[in-house]
């Protein structure tokens, strides 16, 4: 995503970057409200999205491609620094 270059881009060399996310799991009851892309990771609510949850190796595969190094993926808690 183009808010993780922005993040890279902005940190100061050896900078680390935390981030703390709900990831996808299957065993997640979204309620009949809700409606979840598993394409997208885009949870939607009716029509409007509504937060996005992705698989633990798609969300490591987004911040590789913007540039980071993943150091440390801890349940729902990455590290990455610039790569």
């Amino acid at each position: 995503m183009f808010v993780y270059r922005g993040v890279r881009d902005r940190l100061a060399p050896g900078g680390r970057y935390l981030i703390s996310t709900a990831l996808y799991d299957v065993n997640r009851g979204y309620g009949e409200e809700f409606r979840y892309d598993a394409v997208t990771g885009i949870c939607y609510r009716g029509e409007l999205p509504y937060r996005r949850h992705l698989t633990p190796s798609a969300l490591r595969a987004e911040l590789t491609d913007a540039g980071f190094k993943v150091v440390s993926f801890s349940g729902d808690n990455l590290v990455c620094v610039k790569g």
